[in-house]
């Protein structure tokens, strides 16, 4: 557990004779343990809680290509900390565009997060910016006067969903959560969240809070605790014709010490 972090919650209910505060305290040691159903009846009821989301950013830089294999680990460096793009394994410092992670990718001091839920968004570029920096951000949101030969984004899209693995640790090597960029599910879908190739091209795999992927268990999470997300480009190699930044995002109920 990290240092001077909350260990438990409260969760107001209804008054009675027995519990004349309206008041229930849980560990939350005990609420890690709850299955999904049981904190969502509570979660909205935590005293002092709120929902919080907490992102790190993929960044691939075109013209380079993701090679099976090639993984990049989010959640392990903040603001202003040196990250490395996936697909070239350039260091680039991070700002608050790539993450919101403060020193060594945890959270603020004196917080815990239960997580509730996780999900990626992206916007897919619908054609090539006119410049980039180093760092993915785009310095001239024209679009390039040379275009990326029959370039299609919602298959572009399409190809990082379904041939890159995500995996979430806690520590190093506890592997906790997996599978497919396309398994974090969308209500929507990818077909229907693109569009289109002509419209705004968008994949986001969730709407919101309430529509990312609910995990079968809270996750409970502190600062000074280190996790990570790696991402993988398991097959085939990938061209990567328009640089992007994909945002994977932890969306869960942030608590902070009192002292």
């Amino acid at each position: 557990m990290g240092y001077n972090v909350p260990n438990e919650i409260l969760v107001r209910t209804r008054k009675t004779a027995a519990n004349p505060s309206g008041k229930v305290g849980y560990e939350l040691d005990d609420v890690a343990k709850m299955p999904m159903g049981v904190f969502q009846r509570i979660q909205d009821n935590i005293i002092g809680a709120r929902t919080q989301v907490y992102w790190d950013g993929a960044v691939l830089i075109s013209g380079t290509a993701l090679t099976v294999g090639q993984k990049v680990t989010l959640f392990r460096e903040g603001q202003d900390e040196d990250g490395k793009i996936w697909n070239t394994g350039v260091v680039f410092n991070k700002t608050y565009s790539h993450t919101n992670m403060v020193e060594g990718g945890q959270f603020e001091y004196g917080v815990s997060v239960i997580v509730f839920a996780m999900e990626v968004f992206w916007i897919v570029p619908p054609a090539k910016a006119n410049a980039y920096g180093g760092d993915g951000l785009i310095t001239d949101s024209s679009d390039a006067a040379a275009q990326p030969a029959l370039y299609n984004a919602p298959q572009f899209a399409k190809a990082i969903e379904e041939q890159c693995k995500f995996t979430f640790r806690r520590g190093s090597d506890i592997n906790e959560e997996n599978g497919l960029l396309v398994d974090l599910p969308s209500n929507s879908g990818i077909a229907a969240s693109l569009g289109a190739q002509t419209n705004t091209q968008m994949v986001q795999n969730s709407l919101g809070p309430n529509s990312a992927r609910r995990l079968d268990f809270p996750k409970v999470l502190h600062s000074k605790e280190n996790f990570q997300v790696d991402l993988e480009q398991i097959a085939p190699t990938l061209p990567i014709p328009v640089t992007t930044i994909l945002r994977f995002r932890l969306i869960g109920k942030r608590l902070r010490s009192a002292a």
